[in-house]
C-alpha cells in the first residue's frame, strides 16, 4: 500500500484481521503525538488501525527495497542457489502467517457459539 492510499484507506471500512494476542511496545514522545494527531483526524479509525496500517506500509516498502539478486557475480559457482534477502523475508513471513494462524484457530476454537469464551485448561 502506498502512503497516499492510507488517506482513502481511512475514510472507508476496515476489512483487517487482528491476530488474537496483543504486541506491546514504548513509543518515542513524537512517533506518539503524530499517532494522536491522526487518531484525532480520522476519527472513525482506532490507533491499533492506524498503527497498523502504517506498520503495513512501512513494511511494504522496506520489502519492495529488499535484494532480489546476489550481491556477488553470478559467475561464483554454487552461490546461486543460496536466498535473496527478498526470497528469505517472503518465505519468513508466509513461516509466521502459519505460526500465528495456527494460534489464533487453536484459540478461536474455544469460543462458544454465542461468543462467550471457555475456560481453558491448565
Amino acid at each position: 500500500m502506498d502512503t497516499k492510499d492510507l488517506l482513502k484507506t481511512w475514510t472507508g471500512p476496515d476489512n483487517s484481521r487482528l491476530m488474537r494476542n496483543q504486541t506491546s511496545m514504548r513509543l518515542s514522545i513524537h512517533v506518539a503525538a503524530r499517532i494522536s494527531a491522526l487518531c484525532e483526524i480520522f476519527p472513525q479509525r482506532t490507533k491499533t488501525q492506524i498503527i497498523n496500517d502504517l506498520l503495513s506500509t512501512a513494511l511494504d516498502e522496506l520489502a519492495a527495497g529488499l535484494e532480489v539478486t546476489h550481491p556477488w557475480e553470478e559467475s561464483e559457482e554454487g552461490l546461486e542457489n543460496l536466498p535473496t534477502q527478498k526470497s528469505r523475508y517472503d518465505e519468513l513471513v508466509e513461516k509466521y502467517v502459519q505460526e500465528i494462524e495456527a494460534g489464533n484457530s487453536d484459540e478461536t476454537s474455544e469460543t462458544g457459539n454465542a461468543g462467550s469464551t471457555k475456560q481453558r485448561r491448565r
